[in-house]
Order: C-alpha cells, then structure tokens, then sequence
C-alpha cells in the first residue's frame, strides 16, 4: 500500500493555531511522514525515527547533536 503524497495541499484547520487532528500543513507534520518514520521504527526497533528532506539537512542534524561549541 502506497499512502498517496500531496506536496502543495495544506490541511484544515479548526481555528488559527489549532491544527486537526495535529497536522498543520504538508511540509511540516503530515500523515503519510508520520506513518513513514513510525514504519522505520518498527523496522529498525526503535521507538521513534527521523526522516529528512535531503542528506545535507541529516548530516546537520547529527553534527549539531554530537558536537558542542569550542
């Protein structure tokens, strides 16, 4: 089963800055992304996981996690 991807539709919203059902808008918290990084826990075992737009934006991530100031 392939959950369907809408790059430009935003969700609706029950008021300003109160989200349905959590969702936002489809660049930063949609459905088929959270079915996606949970399908990846459950692979790899772990209890959450994190997907990125580009490897450019992970390796950030990761350096920015391990390594401190100095």
């Amino acid at each position: 089963m392939v959950t369907p991807i809408y790059q430009t539709s935003t969700y609706a919203q029950d008021a300003v800055g109160a989200p349905r059902e959590g969702y936002e808008y489809a660049r930063t918290r949609t459905r088929p992304g959270t079915r996606c990084r949970s399908c990846l826990a459950a692979l790899e075992g772990g209890r959450s996981a994190l997907t990125f737009a580009s490897g450019l934006a992970a390796e950030d991530t990761l350096l920015r996690a391990v390594l401190q100031a100095g």
